[in-house]
């Protein structure tokens, strides 16, 4: 299929055929804990971060530099039209 998508979801696409399921760990009062994500593959096996190759590590520090931008940063990536999908 030959869909048009905007960049951020070229991103996050291509960020699930490497690594395709990330969970982060939530306490029992709803809050976000300071524990790290986990990270599990297709069969739902639970992947090392250290054994990831070096393609879904790049996926996996971009996305988290967007969802910086977006969140906390300067919202560079809205200026650049980064979530919208091409004409």
């Amino acid at each position: 299929m030959n869909a048009k998508v905007s960049p951020y979801l070229a991103l996050l696409s291509e960020l699930h055929e490497a690594i395709p399921a990330i969970s982060r760990v939530i306490t029992q009062k709803g809050g976000r804990s300071g524990g790290t994500a986990t990270y599990l593959d297709s069969q739902g096996n639970e992947i090392n971060k250290h054994k990831l190759s070096k393609t879904a590590k790049q996926l996996l520090e971009d996305y988290s530099l967007v969802q910086y931008d977006q969140t906390s940063g300067k919202d560079y990536l809205s200026k650049m039209k980064f979530t919208q999908i091409p004409e």
